[in-house]
């Protein structure tokens, strides 16, 4: 009698990335031993297990959901919002990770208090918070924990979130005047992030390794040594990629850490260095996906450092990613606001084309059209709290911003942005604003520029990055930033896409991956030159192996190798 039963369905796994679904205990993938890459640098190799989980971190930072990476053996987790530093949520060192008690260490208040922090609700505060900006900004976002692995050792994984939803968490972004070589408003946020290192403490740890406290300024003091316990992992998305790049190298010039410790990933990448840094901006522990479609890439300062890695969009990422609606009145106003920032190709072109798009607003909108972008609420949070803080003061607001675009350019470049070229592209630009109200122009920019930037999208959708990292890892494109003789950045291709580690899957072993050969086992002792002959044994085949494959593929043990036979030699090697 037959069972019509139908089988439970399978419970999820809740140890895997919601994303890519990898394991998020694969720690050995972060730890692999530095390799000689394509251009002569030796770094971490590109691993896309390693990818795959620095995807997943860089979108946990946005919504702080921990629990799949305690149950995965995540410990001693710190968040930071601001200046504010909720430290050591922990696990426990006598409970098991996947004890009920996570659910209430998740819901705890620590966690809750980040998580209300980084969505400021509270008007007065939101002002204060604006108004704190004025000078330095502050506004950094990061999640640092820590995780054992294999001998002994432990990885240390920091995620640093991008721009949040604050519409103040949006002021370090424009900050593109340069400090200490590097765009300011990314330095400043890498600063505050760098002096909470004394604070962030790894209790469980601590305990572990029979000291009374460990804290991260401790790990980067042990990360000196050539044969430390620890490697640091971080990875970051848009502004939380580029304060990886700055803080990777205060790491490695302030703090003498060793590049052999770190490894980084970082999506939708802004520039981060005005121009050459003390080190060879290839030379970097870091990998930065990149999206061509995205215009966050281009922009920030004017160098990534470390590798980056390009993928050209096609119609196949933008069909599975994007979400874009094909009537021809969406298309259109996609294709007109591509038209407006088609000049753009670094910050200083940013720049000129701000200051030519402001000044153009400035010049064809009146104060009603203004007003109107203010009647009704906007699905973009910074730029409806931005309206109402301007307070019908939009004229003056953008005749500051033209003038700050200017100054910026000057600090960037060392020159003076030439009024000829922002008249020329003021002329390109003129008929597509005057052919649209703001809102529409708005709303069209961002639904042109803002799905190429997404991780993933909402209801769990598949994002660009995501799609990327899944799906496109095999059309990257490697690229690195050098100086030309006039000291200014250029881009350096390599011509060829990108080459990964084998990542062995858990259903095959890492046997299978390696390159098959004639390789030595241990050696009898008569081919060490004594005692008598061994009989030579033969390894039985299954009784239901068929005569073509026992033709084809023997197994003979004998002579101290494993040998193929010569037929299928060369498929094998």
């Amino acid at each position: 009698m037959m069972n019509n039963t139908p089988a439970p369905p399978k419970s999820p796994d809740l140890t895997r990335g919601v994303i890519t679904g990898v394991p998020l205990a694969l720690t050995r993938r972060l730890c692999l031993p530095p390799t000689l890459d394509a251009f002569g640098r030796v770094r971490p190799p590109l691993d896309q297990t390693a990818m795959h989980l620095s995807l997943e971190l860089a979108y946990m930072t946005y919504t702080l959901e921990l629990e799949p990476w305690m149950r995965a053996g995540w410990n001693d987790i710190s968040i930071q919002v601001d200046d504010q530093l909720q430290s050591g949520v922990t696990v426990g060192m006598s409970e098991r990770a996947t004890s009920e008690r996570i659910r209430g260490l998740i819901n705890g208040w620590k966690v809750a208090r980040a998580r209300m922090a980084m969505r400021e609700m509270n008007p007065v505060a939101q002002v204060m918070g604006a108004l704190r900006q004025k000078d330095k900004s502050d506004t950094i976002k990061a999640v640092t924990m820590l995780h054992p692995a294999a001998g002994g050792r432990f990885v240390v994984a920091i995620g640093f979130m991008g721009t949040g939803s604050r519409f103040y968490d949006w002021f370090s972004n424009f900050r593109f005047t340069a400090e200490e070589g590097f765009h300011k408003g990314f330095y400043q946020l890498t600063k505050v992030f760098e002096d909470s290192a004394q604070r962030i403490q790894f209790p469980d740890t601590a305990r572990a390794l029979g000291r009374e406290s460990l804290t991260l300024a401790d790990i980067l003091g042990e990360m000196r040594a050539p044969d430390s316990r620890f490697t640091l992992w971080m990875a970051g998305h848009s502004q939380g990629a580029a304060i990886m790049q700055i803080f990777c190298h205060r790491l490695l010039t302030q703090w003498g850490v060793q590049p052999r410790h770190m490894v980084g990933y970082g999506f939708a990448s802004p520039t981060a260095a005005v121009g050459g840094t003390a080190l060879d901006a290839a030379a970097y522990p870091l990998y930065h996906i990149l999206n061509s479609d995205d215009l966050v890439p281009r922009i920030g300062a004017r160098m990534h450092l470390g590798i980056g890695l390009a993928y050209q969009a096609d119609e196949a990422l933008r069909s599975a990613a994007y979400g874009w609606r094909d009537t021809p009145e969406e298309m259109q106003l996609r294709a007109d606001a591509q038209q407006l920032f088609q000049h753009i190709q670094d910050t200083p072109t940013l720049l000129e084309s701000m200051a030519a798009l402001l000044t153009l607003i400035r010049e064809e909108k009146t104060e009603e059209s203004f007003q109107a972008l203010m009647e009704k609420p906007w699905s973009i949070a910074p730029l409806d709290k931005a309206f109402t803080f301007a307070e019908g003061r939009v004229k003056d607001t953008l005749t500051r911003m033209v003038r700050y675009a200017r100054i910026a350019y000057h600090s960037m470049t060392g020159a003076r942005m030439a009024t000829e070229t922002v008249e020329a592209i003021m002329a390109d630009m003129r008929p597509i604003v005057q052919a649209h109200s703001l809102r529409v122009l708005l709303s069209a920019l961002r639904d042109r520029y803002h799905p190429p930037h997404m991780m993933r999208r909402a209801h769990g959708a598949t994002g660009a990055y995501g799609y990327i990292a899944g799906e496109g890892h095999r059309r990257l494109m490697p690229f690195y930033w050098a100086l030309d003789a006039q000291g200014q950045p250029v881009r350096c291709t390599l011509g060829r896409y990108a080459a990964f580690t084998p990542a062995p899957t858990e259903e095959m072993p890492a046997a299978r991956h390696r390159k098959r050969m004639r390789v030595p086992v241990a050696r009898g002792l008569r081919a060490q030159g004594t005692g008598r002959r061994r009989p030579r044994r033969r390894s039985p085949l299954p009784a239901n192996t068929p005569p073509s494959r026992k033709r084809v593929y023997r197994l003979r043990q004998g002579g101290g190798f494993w040998h193929f036979p010569w037929r299928r030699r060369a498929a094998h090697e």
